[in-house]
């Protein structure tokens, strides 16, 4: 995937909150890209409960959570989104971000919040080419100056692919509360 591949914003193509998006068509002829619609509802429960049975989550989240968020991601929000992946008109996986404001970066910070490949689909570059879609969407944003994503320790493979894409650890922990 170079640089020349990358074709501008088509303005005529659009998510669900009216903004443009780039067509990941232009950047790997076996992949789209698209945002999540209310026809994806259970076909994303049915990924997001895989997603929390496996090994790369740490913490269990209830069904109640998982059909809250994705009512998030379908809601007209601008602050969490749900991205499908699909190839050969099949469901691959799915991508959920959010959107929050760094003090430390004096800018918006993209969050990959979720990144789940089907298992049959796995191996074939479709995480480095959401990787890649997310960094060229939120460079084309005047507000984002980074992006972010949390990763199990111990899942060494999905570090490698990440730190391959340029992320690097940062040298603190995250804490936090439930309310």
């Amino acid at each position: 995937m170079s640089a020349d591949s990358y074709k501008k914003t088509d303005p005529s193509i659009q998510d669900r909150r009216g903004r443009p998006i780039t067509p990941l068509k232009k950047i790997a002829d076996d992949l789209v890209i698209r945002p999540a619609a209310p026809g994806d509802y259970a076909e994303l429960l049915e990924m997001m409960r895989d997603f929390y049975a496996s090994p790369a989550v740490a913490e269990e989240i209830s069904e109640e959570t998982m059909q809250r968020c994705i009512a998030d991601c379908l809601a007209d929000r601008q602050d969490v989104w749900a991205l499908i992946l699909e190839t050969d008109e099949q469901t691959a996986g799915y991508a959920m971000c959010t959107r929050s404001y760094s003090t430390a970066f004096a800018g918006t910070c993209v969050w990959l919040e979720e990144l789940y490949i089907k298992e049959n689909f796995r191996g074939r570059g479709f995480g480095s080419t959401v990787l890649t879609y997310l960094e060229m969407q939120s460079r084309e944003s005047d507000d984002v100056v980074r992006l972010r994503l949390e990763v199990e320790a111990d899942n060494k493979g999905a570090r490698a692919a990440y730190r391959k894409a340029g992320y690097a650890e940062v040298p603190y922990i995250q804490m936090s509360r439930e309310l």
